[in-house]
C-alpha cells in the first residue's frame, strides 16, 4: 500500500520527513512528496500518521 498525504491540510511540520526520509521529503517546491519506491515500510507510515499534528497521512486504497 502506498501512503497518500492530504496537501490541502498538511502543516509542513515535516515531521513525517524525520521519521521516514527514505519515503517522504520535502520538494524543489516546498511540499511533502511521497517517493516512488517498491516497497513502503507499513509500521514506519503508521508511526508518522500517528504523529501527524494535522492528521494528513492516509494509505492508498
Amino acid at each position: 500500500m502506498k501512503p497518500i498525504i492530504n496537501l490541502s491540510d498538511c502543516v509542513l511540520c515535516e515531521i513525517c520527513v524525520e521519521l521516514c526520509p527514505k519515503i517522504f521529503k520535502i520538494n524543489k517546491a516546498g511540499f511533502i512528496e511521497i517517493l516512488d519506491i517498491k516497497e513502503y515500510d507499513k509500521d514506519c507510515i503508521k508511526e508518522a500518521a500517528t504523529n501527524c499534528p494535522e492528521d494528513c497521512i492516509f494509505f492508498e486504497v
